[in-house]
């Protein structure tokens, strides 16, 4: 697994929570990622699900792959908070 593939698992993600296709995030003349629309759709994801969800979220998406979590990083990030995340205590 890459860090490539926890982008793009990031981005299904984001997809799933706002209900919005990822495809305008996409700058198809450039073929880049249009950053500063994906910070506002992870801003909407954050104020319906909270600030750690935000944060995890930030973490798969970072535009390069230096500011992108691996999916290491991510379980351990996550793992502290495994029974929260299954009961959803702690989590509204």
């Amino acid at each position: 697994m890459h860090k490539n593939d926890v982008f793009g698992l990031g981005l299904s993600i984001l997809e799933i929570a706002t209900l919005r296709d990822s495809v305008e995030l996409i700058d198809w003349e450039r073929y880049s990622i249009k950053s500063s629309v994906m910070q506002v759709r992870i801003d909407f994801a954050k104020s319906l699900y909270g600030d750690f969800f935000g944060e995890i979220l930030q973490n798969m998406l970072g535009i390069t792959e230096s500011e992108r979590s691996s999916f290491s990083e991510l379980l351990s990030l996550l793992l502290p908070y495994q029974e929260g995340i299954i009961t959803g205590v702690g989590f509204d």
